[in-house]
Parts: C-alpha cells; structure tokens; sequence
C-alpha cells in the first residue's frame, strides 16, 4: 500500500510541475507576442493613424439627447424640471413636452389678447379748448 501512495505522489508532483511548465511557457508567449512598452504602443498607433488635433476655436460637443434638449428648453422657458415631485424626482419626457406646449398655448393666448386690444391713437380734434 505504502508503494502505491509512493507512486501516487510521484505522478501528482510530476503532472504539477508539467502543469507549471505548460502555464510559464504560455505566459511567456502571451508576453513576447505583445508590444514590448507602452511608449512603442503610443508609437506604433501614431503611425498607422493620423491624428487630428482640432482647432482651439473650435469645440466638438456630443449630440445632445431628446431627453437633454427637452431639459434645456425647459431650463430656457422658466419650467422647473429638476426636483419638480419631490425626492429628487424629475419631471418624465412626456410631463416636459406636455408643459412646453402648455407655455406655448398660453404665449398664443397672451398674443391673441394683445392683437384685440391693441390701442388706437386717439383721435384728436382740430379745436382745442382752453
């Protein structure tokens, strides 16, 4: 029995070290087949792309969301959108867009009043009295 634990322990150190073999040799190749140093890397990419630097004058901002332009019209027309329910609950798209064209009906409405009740000169006679 002792003989077989004896041979049992042999084959398990001799597959671990088999197994350690096999894992350094393919850490090392992983290693070698990479590019050697990050500044090599900057290098290399630099020279299969051009770079382009934009002008300091001009910005290149990311496309904003429906969602985010909703958010700055509100922002523009005076419509509390941030923190509007309370808890830090914001006003949904659909409560934005109804708000918006709740703002633009009472514009025309305000419009409609003045285009009615505009002044007239008053008409002033050729006599005056003293």
């Amino acid at each position: 029995m002792s003989y077989f634990f004896s041979q049992a322990s042999l084959a398990v150190e001799v597959f671990s070290i088999g197994y350690l073999a096999s894992a350094f040799a393919v850490h090392t190749h992983r290693r070698m087949s990479q590019v050697p140093g990050w500044r090599t890397y900057q290098a290399a990419q630099a020279s299969q792309h051009q770079v382009t630097v934009p002008e300091p004058g001009s910005s290149t901002k990311r496309k904003l969301s429906p969602v985010e332009q909703l958010r700055q019209q509100c922002q523009e027309a005076g419509i509390k959108w941030r923190n509007a329910h309370g808890k830090n609950k914001h006003l949904k798209k659909a409560e934005m867009l109804s708000a918006l064209q709740q703002l633009e009906q009472s514009r025309r409405l305000e419009e409609k009043k003045r285009a009615k009740t505009v002044p007239t000169a008053p008409a002033t006679s050729p006599k005056r009295a003293a």
